[in-house]
């Protein structure tokens, strides 16, 4: 297509970009799991994982109506589950439980 083609085209046609090839080596295939193999290797039941998916909170690939994840999904879901411990104020200033600190009666 020349560029006063291009220019001539409604700009609701847009002329079509080549989409880039994902190139895998031809000893290696692109590792996908299922619902259950994910849940396997999370260790979380079946059905929490697919909840999750559902409600659209963790990272899923749809290949048509199949569910699949990436490891860089389990990676991510591992990720976005951590969590810093949490230290009440009171124990850690005075170093007694709020329990321990009431006044006796």
């Amino acid at each position: 297509m020349t560029q006063n083609a291009a220019r001539d085209l409604p700009s609701t046609q847009a002329p079509r970009l080549p989409v880039p090839l994902v190139t895998v080596p031809a000893d290696e295939s692109p590792r996908v799991y299922t619902i259950a193999e994910a849940a396997r290797l999370l260790r979380v039941p079946e059905g929490w994982l697919r909840k999750k998916v559902t409600a659209g909170l963790v990272p899923h690939t749809r290949l048509g109506k199949h569910v699949r994840f990436t490891d860089a999904h389990l990676c991510r879901i591992v990720a976005d589950g951590e969590r810093e411990p949490v230290t009440p104020a009171a124990t850690a200033v005075h170093g007694l439980s709020p329990r321990a600190r009431r006044p006796q009666r």
